[in-house]
């Protein structure tokens, strides 16, 4: 058990330090390449905070009490990184642009921003935004925000 939260200690430490530098590269502050790998990395460390959480909720013996600070980790982690991710994105949000209306008309975009376009529409399709209207969601940052039940990154 010891050796598995060591493991996930060390690759969140990897996680911390790969967005950092995407978030923080010379590139990355005028173009928005970044954005979908980011996003769907957060998407991924909500699916680890609740794994921890489980962890922390699952306690076979009273001698390992979780105190208060311990448990405010657990319902913050990666809340600093959301908050910078919802900051840096200002109102850049591909997945709640309708790819379908531009799909049959003529255009002289590259073939880069094409591809980007097919990926913006597969994540659309992976996080089931179609849904989001009726689930009270309306943008990407408010579904992440949802998956972390964060209220405070808006």
């Amino acid at each position: 058990m010891v050796r598995c939260i060591q493991r996930l200690r060390n690759s969140i430490r990897i996680c911390w330090k790969e967005l950092s530098a995407v978030f923080f590269k010379k590139d990355n502050l005028r173009s928005r390449s970044w954005w979908l790998s980011a996003f769907y990395a957060f998407s991924i460390q909500s699916m680890v905070r609740t794994g921890i959480q489980i962890l922390v909720d699952f306690k076979t013996d009273d001698s390992l009490p979780i105190n208060d600070r311990q448990n405010d980790a657990v319902k913050g982690y990666f809340s600093d990184a959301l908050h910078l991710f919802v900051a840096a994105s200002s109102s850049y949000d591909p997945l709640m642009k309708d790819y379908s209306t531009f799909a049959s008309m003529p255009t002289s975009k590259t073939e880069e921003e094409k591809t980007s376009e097919e990926y913006f529409k597969v994540a659309q399709r992976a996080v089931k935004q179609d849904t989001w209207v009726t689930q009270g969601i309306g943008n990407s940052m408010q579904y992440l925000q949802t998956l972390f039940e964060d209220c405070g990154a808006s």
